[in-house]
């Protein structure tokens, strides 16, 4: 009879806990799978959350030291939408593409501090618009600033380097598991009675973002979406003041012959498409004639706009503004050979002395 002192747990049966923990690590990994597969049959996609670090690790990246130069793709998102890196590699199998496109942002800080990187030698394809070459339209780029700025000043600083690391290793495992996505809270699928929408768009590692317009989002959905996009242009086209933007000044033109005088590398400025109203605002505040076609003149730097090009400008732009994954891929093979018969008419200028 044991006394009353002595320990309880002597009495207590001995647990073989390391056999626990390894059937809780099985049970876990059988739900996880579960789940990933479930939702993956809903049509959810994988998708990384972009941020400052991602972005950091692709802009170090464009001078890395491995005997490839790089083929920089800036801008927002119709840029981020409508060229697929993986295809213009196909297409210049000597470069490494960068996606450094910014959703949300033009794209000028980016540009300039490409431009003004003596390290830089490659090709600089900027996604843009005549407006903005107009520095009062742009005060602030936002993501583009905030981007650029955490790049310079933070992203090689000691105290951000776990930060960065952990970030790339999130970015990984979010671009290989759909559970993982933003879009699949516990909330969200609870209250979509574990059938929440799959989102239409998602953004792969190397920061290309499709876009499924056209099979993701139900008609009542795709009719608001589209008419929220134009409402958008319709206010931004209500806010300018259209007596100040009538034609480059010096000012302008300096700004963009400065990005010309890049210290390595070719810029290259591309129109991407817009199609009805869209386009048709973008045509009233900034006429192509008056601005567009007069960039190369005027500045020296190359341009590409969708309008000129026949196999460009038959692609329809769902919510008026950017392109369908299902687009994308054959716009993106199209373009790759616009630009590369567009270098070569730059190198062959600057072989004869123009």
């Amino acid at each position: 009879m044991p006394s009353s002192t002595s320990s309880s747990n002597s009495r207590l049966p001995e647990m073989k806990y390391g056999w626990l923990w390894v059937l809780i690590a099985i049970l876990f990994v059988m739900l996880a799978v579960s789940m990933e597969t479930f939702f993956r049959r809903q049509g959810h996609l994988p998708t990384v959350k972009d941020n400052p670090s991602l972005w950091s690790f692709h802009r170090d990246d464009v001078n890395s030291a491995d005997g490839k130069k790089r083929i920089v793709i800036a801008g927002a998102s119709r840029a981020q939408l409508g060229i697929v890196p993986s295809v213009m590699q196909a297409a210049f199998p000597e470069y490494k593409i960068k996606m450094l496109a910014i959703n949300g942002s033009p794209g000028y800080e980016v540009v300039r501090g490409l431009c003004e990187d003596p390290e830089f030698d490659g090709i600089l394809l900027w996604s843009t618009l005549s407006g903005e070459a107009f520095p009062e339209l742009i005060p602030d780029e936002r993501k583009g600033s905030r981007y650029n700025r955490f790049y310079t000043e933070d992203y090689h600083r000691a105290k951000t380097i776990e930060k960065n690391i952990n970030s790339l290793i999130k970015a990984e495992l979010e671009s290989r598991l759909v559970i993982l996505s933003d879009a699949l809270t516990i909330k969200g699928i609870l209250a979509e009675r574990f059938k929440p929408a799959p989102c239409f768009y998602n953004m792969d590692i190397d920061r290309y973002r499709p876009s499924q317009f056209r099979s993701l989002l139900s008609k009542n959905n795709f009719k608001l979406m589209k008419l929220d996009r134009i409402n958008k242009r319709k206010g931004i086209s209500k806010a300018l003041d259209h007596d100040l933007f009538t034609d480059f000044s010096q000012n302008e033109l300096s700004r963009l012959r400065q990005l010309q005088y890049m210290k390595g590398g070719s810029l290259v400025m591309v129109r991407m498409p817009t199609t009805e109203e869209h386009l048709k605002i973008d045509d009233h505040d900034f006429p192509k004639d008056k601005f567009w076609d007069r960039i190369n003149g005027l500045s020296g730097i190359p341009t590409i706009h969708f309008q000129d090009y026949p196999e460009l400008a038959d692609f329809d732009c769902p919510d008026t503004s950017h392109l369908d994954a299902t687009d994308a891929p054959e716009f993106s093979r199209r373009l790759a050979k616009i630009l590369k018969q567009k270098l070569e008419e730059e190198n062959h200028g600057r072989g004869s002395g123009r």
